[in-house]
């Protein structure tokens, strides 16, 4: 009954993300599980660019302001339901390129690195999945260095 629940609350959240969505069903399953509630207050830093983290986010109510020191335009405010970031969190030595910082009461879906390894040390397709994350920084990272 669990996996039925997180799959329709989150489900479409997985889905929609660039690197899970090529997941098999099973391992999308596992990811809608893993995932944890969390809620920021305003003005409270999700995220600060330059650290080490361990958790990526996905916004479920809420606006942030994400800002970064390497963009022309520095400040983006992302209101959007299924909105994500932390993404570099998941790779091991991967640092944000980002400061994320609450507007407003925020409410999250979070997925743990070690959640993250886990799920795709089990994963047929792990490698892809790593991969596929790894490309999706990559690309994020040069979009902020341009």
């Amino acid at each position: 009954l669990s996996f039925s629940v997180a799959s329709h609350i989150n489900g479409s959240m997985i889905e929609s993300t660039p690197f899970f969505s090529r997941c098999d069903q099973s391992t999308k399953q596992i990811i809608v599980t893993a995932l944890q509630s969390r809620v920021f207050t305003p003005l409270d830093i999700i995220a600060k660019e330059g650290d080490n983290g361990f958790e990526m986010f996905f916004l479920q109510r809420g606006r942030v302001t994400i800002s970064t020191s390497q963009m022309s335009l520095p400040v983006i405010t992302s209101s959007s339901k299924g909105d994500f970031f932390g993404e570099c969190y998941l790779l091991d030595s991967e640092t944000s390129c980002e400061t994320v910082t609450a507007c407003v009461y925020c409410e999250f879906y979070v997925l743990s690195q070690d959640d993250f390894k886990e799920i795709v040390e089990s994963a047929d397709e792990r490698l892809s999945v790593q991969n596929s994350v790894q490309h999706y920084v990559n690309q994020k990272k040069s979009r902020y260095q341009k």
